[in-house]
Parts: C-alpha cells; sequence; structure tokens
C-alpha cells in the first residue's frame, strides 16, 4: 500500500472532510444539471439527490457514472493505488465520511450501515448507485459494481459483487 493511501488511517480534518463533501454535492449536481445547494450537509445532501433522482433518466445516471469515474481515476493517480485491496480501503474511507459502512473484499462487498437508506426509495437508490459504481470503477481501473440485495429494498445490509 502507499504511504498516501496508508494516510487513510487517520482521522480526517474537519476541512478536508468539508471540502469531500461539497466535491460531491458539485458533481451529483452537475450530473443532475442543477445548481448545487449551498451548505448541503449529509441530510440534506439524501434529500437534495432523492428529490433530483426522482426526476432523472438513464442519462443523468449515466452522467453521474462517468463524472464519479473521472474522480476515482484521478485520486487513484494522486494516491498511486496500483492494487485492488488498495481502492477497496480508499473506498472504505471515503464511504465512512458519509455515514456508510462498506466492508469489500476483491470479488465482494458488504454496507452493514448506510446513513442514506432511510431517505433513498429503491429506486432511488439504484439510480444514485450509479455514483458509487462510476467511482470505483475509476478507484480501481476497470472493476464493476453490482448489488445482490439492498437495505432499501428490505434486506439486513447491502450486499454485491465486484467484477
Amino acid at each position: 500500500m502507499s504511504i498516501r493511501s496508508r494516510l487513510l488511517a487517520l482521522p480526517m480534518p474537519g476541512f478536508l472532510r468539508k471540502t469531500c463533501i461539497t466535491r460531491l454535492v458539485n458533481l451529483t449536481a452537475g450530473a443532475f444539471g442543477v445548481t448545487s445547494p449551498r451548505g448541503c450537509g449529509l441530510r440534506r445532501y439524501a434529500a437534495f439527490t432523492a428529490e433530483q433522482a426522482m426526476r432523472a433518466t438513464d442519462r443523468e445516471a449515466d452522467k453521474l457514472f462517468r463524472d464519479a469515474n473521472k474522480l476515482g481515476s484521478r485520486l487513484r493517480a494522486r494516491l498511486g493505488i496500483r492494487r485492488t485491496d488498495e481502492a477497496l480501503a480508499v473506498m472504505r474511507y471515503m464511504y465512512r465520511l458519509i455515514g456508510i459502512d462498506f466492508c469489500g473484499t476483491s470479488g465482494a462487498f458488504v454496507i452493514e450501515r448506510c446513513g442514506f437508506s432511510s431517505t433513498y426509495t429503491p429506486q432511488i437508490c439504484r439510480l444514485i448507485s450509479s455514483l458509487d459504481a462510476g467511482f470505483l470503477f475509476g478507484l480501481t481501473a476497470g472493476k464493476k459494481m453490482s448489488f445482490t440485495q439492498r437495505i432499501t429494498e428490505g434486506a439486513p445490509f447491502c450486499k454485491g459483487v465486484l467484477e
């Protein structure tokens, strides 16, 4: 694991966490073709994305994937990520910032807790997952994420595969 990706074991400073969340909000708003809400914390972000996703089409889902893929690819290059386990460690860290408990191996993943599951319907969760899939695709240089069960569909936790 690179030195830069080992830094992810450390707690993230508040200003950097806020910057990451702001970038996520801006990326999402851009994919939906709307202005980013100001002062958007995680609860407001969940409501904002749910509202936008209700009006979204496949075009917005594709844009979410593409833009998140670019972000993941840039992060992979900056952190010197070379292996899937390093990418998954970064994914876990980034998810933790937004209230998602992610655990992954080279072939599968589990999400035991998701701060968005009480706000998202199954349909919204599927659409917004395009963002997650794109980010992971970029971080891993090509691994695809697919869910086999979701909290929003009544499962006790999310589960999926990485191919």
